[in-house]
């Protein structure tokens, strides 16, 4: 993926069900609801725009992933109350019931890792390039929380990428995701990705999101600050 890079760089609707269930159940959730107005591209649209991509040599279709939805700016939901942040520190909340470990790499190559126990915080200043969370202390399979504070400007740049957490069309060994992600602050845009969901118009699930027009990243000024939420179903 390239790394926060703003894009300057609309297709067929075909399905209507853009947080697609893991387990493909049905949710009655109102919260949900919201994002059921997104459709999908179809098969010949993602054709056109995937093989522009690593030059024409990403992998498609993958079992288990279905079609993006379709390439259009993707709405602020209100799955989860936005968070609160900090200016220029990053919060980052485990609201799930299990310990959460984690790597946070800094511009200067420098590496903190540690374990963010279940219901508790940390807090860091803005000065890394990526936060990346396990579900076990082997740290195998990362989510990756990328940020890019431009010192010239103090312009924050952030995303969400499950794409080295995931098996196949698998998300289960992502931290959080279970219950719920969020990534954001009370100002500008907050990514929301509902629990068990394939949120792709809110985190990176797509080798270079197949080059659409339109990815799940965004900007701000760094004094916004920037919070990540896991399991945010559980926070009160």
């Amino acid at each position: 993926m390239k790394f926060l890079i703003p894009s300057t760089l609309l297709s067929t609707a075909v399905l209507a069900a853009p947080y697609y269930s893991l387990n493909h159940l049905h949710t009655s959730s109102n919260k949900r609801s919201e994002a059921s107005a997104l459709s999908r591209m179809s098969d010949s649209d993602v054709q056109n725009i995937y093989k522009t991509c690593w030059g024409g040599n990403l992998q498609w279709p993958i079992a288990g992933q279905p079609n993006p939805v379709v390439d259009v700016v993707s709405p602020q939901y209100s799955i989860f109350p936005k968070p609160a942040a900090t200016p220029n520190m990053l919060t980052v909340h485990n609201y799930c019931s299990y310990d959460i470990y984690f790597k946070h790499l800094g511009r200067d190559s420098s590496q903190e890792s540690g374990k963010i126990t279940a219901g508790t915080n940390i807090v860091r200043p803005l000065s890394g390039t990526v936060f990346k969370a396990y579900k076990t202390p082997a740290m195998t399979q990362d989510l990756l929380v990328e940020y890019n504070v431009i010192p010239q400007t103090g312009e924050l740049w952030y995303n969400l990428s499950l794409l080295t957490c995931m098996q196949g069309g698998d998300l289960s060994a992502c931290a959080g995701h279970d219950g719920g992600l969020q990534l954001g602050n009370a100002v500008s845009k907050s990514f929301q990705c509902a629990a068990g969901t394939w949120c792709d118009d809110q985190a990176y699930l797509y080798q270079e999101n197949l080059c659409k027009k339109e990815s799940p990243v965004t900007q701000c000024s760094g004094n916004n600050g920037l919070t990540m939420e896991f399991c945010a179903n559980a926070k009160h």
